[in-house]
């Protein structure tokens, strides 16, 4: 049996401590740590009319959430998974370089998708047609 898949482990689980509060940076929609709610804080959840403010674009179209998380957590595997040879520690932080730096990209490519109207705190109505 093959264990040095097991060296993944530690950055499979740093990737996943770190979706819902990346979630809440890039879409400022509630979204925290694991200790303090998750997504019980999410916009999602209580954006309830018109007015109130826009709905976390990965939360209420699971589909689009679930490919972009998704295609973050496969790029930092793969990145890990390359680097055998390496000691557990630089194999963890490139993994998870590469999952926030995904996972960056396919919120930006969200926002573009869904017209969400917020980056990063930033409002982007301004900057898409």
């Amino acid at each position: 049996m093959n264990l040095s898949y097991l060296k993944i482990l530690p950055t499979l689980s740093v990737d996943t401590l770190l979706i819902t509060p990346l979630c809440g940076w890039f879409f400022t929609c509630g979204c925290t740590w694991p200790w303090a709610g998750l997504a019980d804080h999410c916009n999602a959840f209580f954006a309830t009319s018109a007015s109130a403010s826009p709905h976390c674009p990965w939360c209420m179209q699971i589909g689009i959430g679930v490919l972009a998380i998704g295609f973050a957590l496969a790029a930092s595997i793969f990145v890990a998974v390359q680097q055998q040879h390496g000691h557990w520690f630089y194999q963890t932080f490139l993994g998870v370089t590469v999952f926030v730096g995904a996972m960056l990209a396919v919120a930006g490519v969200t926002v573009l998708v869904t017209h969400y109207p917020s980056f990063l705190g930033f409002p982007v109505n301004d900057l898409i047609p």
